[in-house]
């Protein structure tokens, strides 16, 4: 079976990497409400304008498209939410899923080390991010964020829906969730800890 989460180089992440975390300090700087643990943990995803957003749907949205089209044979890609979190010296976020769409993804938009990256329950997904990259995965996968040394780790994730014209999903993706879930709960795969080589 193909690794479910697709890996990407976000092309123009040189030329606007700065822009988007000049926008992020300045929320961070500005708002009370940020911080979700005192010197730890900064995150968005309560706020309902966000002064990054738009210029990064427009980055990611033809990547989103391509996406749906070469791996799960939809013609429609609808980015939904994003938000940022910005963590440092942390024992990293716990497993999740996203539950109100059908696709999620993680931008690395300062990432110093390459064992930063997120972390997947089914031990069979490889992934070789670095800062600059971003990956696109089924919402439905349990995946986490591992511990953080005193660097800094900034990413934004989103939530972002595929479909068809006339329908929710193709074929191609209900016959791609039925291999996946007979793959991981009925042969019982094996998962990463945080921290491991893929965390």
């Amino acid at each position: 079976m193909t690794n479910p989460v697709k890996l990407y180089n976000l092309k123009e992440h040189d030329e606007y990497a700065d822009e988007l975390m000049l926008a992020i300090d300045q929320l961070c700087e500005t708002r009370d409400d940020i911080e979700i643990h005192k010197g730890i943990h900064w995150a968005d995803h309560h706020l309902n304008e966000k002064l990054y957003e738009k210029k990064f749907r427009q980055l990611i949205q033809p990547y989103l498209i391509n996406c749906a089209k070469e791996h799960y044979g939809c013609d429609m890609a609808e980015f939904r939410q994003c938000w940022f979190s910005r963590v440092r010296n942390s024992k990293g976020n716990g497993w999740h899923t996203h539950g109100q769409t059908n696709m999620s993804g993680v931008y690395y938009l300062e990432m110093p080390k390459k064992k930063y990256v997120t972390s997947f329950w089914d031990k069979s997904v490889e992934i070789d991010a670095k800062e600059g990259d971003f990956i696109l995965f089924p919402s439905h996968m349990l995946h986490a964020c591992p511990p953080i040394d005193e660097e800094k780790k900034t990413v934004i994730s989103f939530d972002w829906d595929i479909y068809l014209s006339n329908h929710l999903v193709s074929e191609k993706w209900d016959r791609w969730i039925v291999d996946y879930e007979e793959s991981i709960y009925a042969k019982g795969t094996p998962i990463h800890k945080l921290g491991d080589k893929n965390g």
